[in-house]
């Protein structure tokens, strides 16, 4: 035996599987002989090969395989049956998205956000003036319009998928 043989878990699998060429199961059997630890090891795992080899197989039902293959084709089926045209999903994702970028370009050059005034006596209860000047100018920054903007349209988006899926999933697509 070479000074540098070592031996794991796999090769004492393998050893205990009859899998190796007789060079490794030489090296392993004198492995073996000086290491106790991994002889019990051994042991053990014959002896739980052999209680699995006690345990019955149970045969499928029939016509398993005849379903499993049906379900196959089907999903195979459904995955190439969107048609380009057809697919008005794809197309409308892009189109959000590319409204959502232009639109602070819109503001950029001359166009401005909707300005969202606060009233005041709509409220049920009091605000210090301080707060009130920061959610008015909250309200009238751009930034914060685009922003809510933009979350909005990514859950949308976000729940509108999830619609999908259930649909397809339920085959109602």
């Amino acid at each position: 035996m070479e000074n540098n043989f070592l031996l794991n878990d796999e090769l004492l699998w393998d050893y205990a599987d009859g899998l190796l060429d007789t060079t490794q199961q030489q090296q392993v059997n004198a492995y073996l002989e000086q290491h106790p630890g991994w002889k019990a090891r051994l042991d053990a795992i014959l002896s739980e090969k052999n209680l699995f080899s006690t345990l019955p197989l149970e045969q499928p039902k029939q016509g398993f395989a005849d379903r499993v293959m049906t379900a196959w084709a089907i999903e195979q089926g459904m995955q190439g049956a969107a048609k380009p045209g057809q697919d008005w999903v794809l197309r409308l994702i892009p189109a959000l998205f590319a409204l959502l970028i232009l639109s602070p370009l819109v503001s950029l050059l001359g166009g401005s956000a909707p300005s969202v005034s606060l009233p005041v006596e709509a409220l049920p209860f009091k605000l210090p003036t301080f707060h009130l000047e920061m959610l008015e100018a909250m309200a009238s920054s751009s930034v914060l319009f685009y922003t809510v903007l933009f979350g909005m349209v990514i859950l949308t988006l976000r729940v509108f998928e999830q619609f999908l899926q259930v649909q397809f999933q339920y085959g109602k697509r």
